[in-house]
């Protein structure tokens, strides 16, 4: 069995202690080896014990890997700019931190100290941007990570509330809340948005966003004036975007109101997002109590657009208060879109889009699916074990329009299920009450018809047993 070596200078473990990396001893802490590799498998070697090395003493751990076991260790990060962040990429295990690592993996780049910047609500306006010397506001942060002269840039922030909107730089950036989004909240105090993307790439993880007014602008209708508010947690206009561990809440733009002579109207588009980039990715976002007359949730005009783990309730406004897409790709997987409000409609508004459905769950809702072409090419849309209930209708389709619509392993439960549209349907769908849990609980009862009545090629659920319709149901499914 290889172990790691400490070699003490004298007989008690005093500052004359040093260490060996276990990479020149072929050691038992480090190189990413964990509890899951095991040295007991089966033995081939000849010596006497029941392991599977070529040492004479048995060893004790029992997991059935093929490395040494790491229980009890502690995992460092190396850290080779010195600048207190680990890069995630390069691990190990030890009982203490070995010289050169650290117990955070916060770098993005492990080449220069420069990065990445910090900020923190005990920071300060004439900081350096290191962990130790924070800036004040995210914004102040991320101008200098765009100015540092490399490829790889990021920006750190710790939980607090920062009341500012964010302007992403035109460079490729990353965003981490190293709190989580519970307590990293950034607040743009109802005017504006909270971020603005133009154009790069943007990753962001571990943040709130919110109160956000959306982007102001006006525009005349013969003698009057509209007041139209665009964006209210996010306005992208260009560029890739990827939110992760995020939540997106409260961010209220006006109702619409008619505009006279003598007053002002009002319209608004996207309460949480506003979209008409390249593509935004959505995995594990939460949206909540936004607001738009158009698209509460999202408001989106063409790119390529993808929701996994994506959980939306609770959002108010006009019209396709669950998200409103005019061309472009959908792609949406283990997503709950329930009991949103909307005065017209509270489901999905698509025109010219093709639009994919998989294991997730639209449910409380009046209209879940509105194919609404005008003059956009048709819509197709696949929904694949998933779970639609709606007061009023499930799926519905422009009459003028040749939209199509299939749908596999899939429950629909309304009134009018289909209206303007014939889907294509399988024996695997069913009609019938999905029993859920409890009222905005949208997990399966085990006597559910749903259970074990997904679509095979999604995987075993998580526990092991046949593939669930829903936003359970399959591999990756049971994250809460």
């Amino acid at each position: 069995m290889t172990r790691s070596i400490l070699v003490l200078a004298g007989t008690a473990c005093l500052p004359a202690c040093f260490y060996i990396p276990e990479s020149t001893v072929t050691g038992r802490v480090g190189s990413g080896d964990s509890a899951t590799t095991a040295d007991t498998a089966t033995d081939t070697d000849t010596d006497s014990d029941t392991d599977s090395d070529t040492d004479t003493e048995s060893d004790t751990d029992t997991d059935g890997d093929s490395g040494s076991d790491t229980a009890g260790l502690l995992k460092f990060y190396a850290d080779t700019d010195s600048d207190g962040c680990g890069d995630p990429n390069s691990f190990r295990y030890a009982a203490f931190a070995p010289p050169g690592w650290v117990d955070n993996d916060y770098d993005c780049n492990d080449g220069t100290a420069s990065i990445p910047m910090w900020a923190s609500n005990a920071g300060s306006s004439r900081a350096s941007g290191r962990k130790t010397d924070p800036y004040l506001t995210i914004k102040a942060a991320l101008a200098a990570a765009a100015a540092v002269e490399t490829t790889t840039r990021c920006v750190r922030v710790v939980g607090g509330t920062y009341t500012e909107n964010l302007v992403a730089p035109s460079v490729d950036m990353e965003i981490v809340g190293v709190d989580g989004a519970g307590a990293t909240i950034v607040d743009a105090a109802g005017s504006g948005s909270v971020l603005t993307m133009a154009g790069g790439t943007m990753a962001i993880t571990g943040l709130t966003l919110s109160d956000g007014g959306g982007y102001a602008t006006a525009y005349t209708v013969g003698a009057a004036t509209v007041d139209q508010y665009v964006g209210g947690g996010v306005r992208q206009t260009g560029g890739n975007l990827t939110l992760t561990a995020t939540v997106i809440s409260g961010n209220k733009l006006p109702d619409e109101k008619a505009a006279t002579t003598d007053i002002h109207g009002t319209i608004s588009y996207g309460g949480g997002i506003s979209f008409a980039g390249t593509s935004l990715t959505l995995d594990d976002v939460t949206f909540s109590g936004n607001n738009a007359y158009e698209g509460s949730v999202i408001d989106a005009g063409g790119g390529i657009i993808r929701f996994d783990h994506v959980h939306a309730s609770g959002d108010t406004g006009g019209y396709g208060v669950a998200g409103v897409f005019v061309g472009g790709t959908v792609s949406i997987t283990h997503s709950l879109i329930a009991d949103e409000v909307g005065s017209t409609t509270d489901g999905f508004y698509m025109r010219g889009v093709a639009a994919t459905f998989a294991s997730s769950t639209l449910a409380n809702l009046d209209q879940a699916i509105t194919l609404e072409e005008g003059t956009n090419p048709p819509s197709t849309l696949t929904i694949d074990s998933s779970i639609i209930t709606a007061t009023d209708y499930a799926v519905v389709g422009d009459a003028i329009a040749v939209s199509t619509a299939r749908l596999t392993y899939s429950d629909v439960t309304a009134a009018v299920p289909y209206l303007g549209i014939s889907p294509v349907t399988d024996i695997t769908d069913i009609s019938k009450d999905p029993k859920f849990t409890g009222t905005s609980d949208y997990h399966l009862k085990s006597s559910s018809p749903c259970s074990n009545a997904g679509n095979p090629t999604a995987g075993n659920d998580d526990d092991g047993t046949a593939t669930d319709m829903g936003r359970y149901g399959g591999a990756g499914g049971s994250t809460e």
